[in-house]
């Protein structure tokens, strides 16, 4: 059995993979690495939280958005807000078993933000281009 794969499907999922490898690979630090200068700004790392996110929302709407699958397509609003949540969710999860780190329910309500913030961003786009 041959599996033909379109393209620019698989480049959208693979976007979505690397964006999550990345998250995790961050989270799997004690200490990750912020910008130089940045440690006396108040609630840097809620800023990181929330753009790192914003970037998650995007590529997996651009993923949502592109699928084969319908079910994907029509409820791909839902679907990036269900999957960056619940992603920012295993993400807190999984840094309880890392040393120094720990999970906050500030930040996934951050990460669910971050991507509501990206969804927003291509709405107001779309409904520019509409108009």
């Amino acid at each position: 059995m041959r599996v033909v794969l379109d393209n620019n499907i698989t480049k959208y999922w693979l976007l979505v993979c690397i964006y999550a490898a990345f998250i995790f690979i961050l989270s799997s630090m004690s200490h990750p690495p912020s910008p130089p200068g940045t440690s006396n700004i108040p609630f840097f790392e809620i800023i990181e939280h929330l753009f790192l996110y914003f970037g998650f929302g995007l590529v997996l709407y651009l993923a949502m958005n592109h699928s084969n699958n319908p079910f994907f397509r029509k409820y791909r609003i839902q679907m990036t807000i269900l999957i960056g949540t619940l992603y920012g969710i295993t993400d807190e999860v999984h840094q309880l078993f890392v040393p120094f780190r720990e999970a906050s329910a500030l930040d996934v309500v951050v990460d669910g933000c971050g991507v509501a913030l990206a969804l927003s961003l291509i709405l107001l786009i779309n409904h520019v281009k509409n108009s």
